[in-house]
């Protein structure tokens, strides 16, 4: 992440400054390029990214000029996805900057573009329609199962810091919010994780009125832009894609900084280890919406909130 204004072409010429959004595409562009080089000879590791709000040209907004824009930032995402881009993913790219990738036989990766239904977002009503209902209609026609990913969230604002208090504030608009859902009920059999970011923070949410929930992941950030210790997920599932835990890793900057160490990441925690009751009986349950509903509930108990507190605390 590198901000939040200034990236629309290679020559700079839309933004809110053009030499400050050249040099901002640039360093942009240097990132995606870092990034392809630390997986450049892997072959079996394919990276799948998604747009967040600061790869906007302003803060959340689509660029009058957008096909010009999601074609540019389309020939750098390609890169990272290891040949298996295809002519119909760059086509809905380009149109509205979401995809959908063939994995393997079995797991399809959709990748959406959930800033376009934020409260603060630009794009038409007619436009995140047509995203939603092009969504529906590659879940519906997965011959296997499907990965969903995506930035911001269909949940509150989750960003608290010493600087930035935390707002009450749903960061979708209410309609779409609601369309999403449905569709994602309707194929819980077929979908296999549902994955966010954007808040810098790890956290999961389920619909408690669902009778079957879908169930969302947001998942940390590497950038401790919000004042979070720098942290990524390892996700494992079972030989089906299914969705079997998540393990959390960190690197504590403040102990490093203050022991004048080289940071590096330390392994913090397996969701099932701190948040089920049996972790090793249930080492092989599914992390579905109605086993997390369940959690969670059991979560909301004021004697398992101080233990879950205590747990946290013990870890700094």
């Amino acid at each position: 992440a590198y901000g939040s204004s200034g990236i629309t072409a290679e020559d700079g010429s839309s933004g809110i400054n053009a030499e400050y959004g050249k040099q901002w595409f640039q360093r942009s562009v240097r990132g995606v390029e870092n990034v392809t080089a630390v997986f450049a000879g892997q072959g079996v590791l394919p990276v799948y990214s998604v747009l967040g709000n600061n790869d906007m040209p302003v803060d959340y907004e689509e660029p009058e000029d957008r096909k010009a824009f999601y074609g540019n930032v389309w020939s750098h995402f390609r890169l990272l996805m290891g040949g298996r881009d295809s002519r119909e993913a760059e086509e809905t790219f380009r149109r509205g900057g979401y995809y959908t990738i063939t994995h393997s036989p079995d797991l399809i990766i959709v990748g959406l573009n959930t800033v376009a239904f934020s409260v603060q977002s630009n794009v038409s009503t007619e436009d995140v329609e047509e995203q939603l209902a092009w969504l529906e209609s590659v879940v519906e026609g997965a011959r296997g199962g499907v990965i969903i990913i995506g930035h911001v969230s269909p949940s509150l604002s989750q960003i608290q810091t010493e600087h930035v208090l935390w707002s009450r504030d749903m960061m979708w608009r209410e309609e779409y919010t609601g369309r999403f859902n449905d569709i994602m009920a309707r194929y819980t059999g077929t979908i296999r994780a549902i994955l966010f970011s954007h808040s810098h923070s790890f956290s999961w949410f389920v619909n408690k009125d669902m009778p079957v929930p879908p169930s969302y992941f947001v998942l940390s950030a590497v950038s401790p832009l919000y004042e979070n210790e720098p942290s990524f997920h390892v996700l494992t599932f079972n030989p089906t894609w299914q969705l079997l835990d998540i393990w959390t890793y960190f690197a504590p900057l403040e102990f490093y900084t203050r022991q004048h160490l080289t940071p590096h990441f330390r392994f913090l925690f397996s969701l099932k280890e701190k948040f089920f009751d049996r972790p090793i009986e249930n080492k092989d349950t599914i992390l579905s919406g109605s086993v997390l509903k369940a959690v969670t509930t059991r979560l909301l108990r004021p004697l398992d909130m101080q233990r879950t507190f205590d747990t946290f605390a013990e870890l700094g």
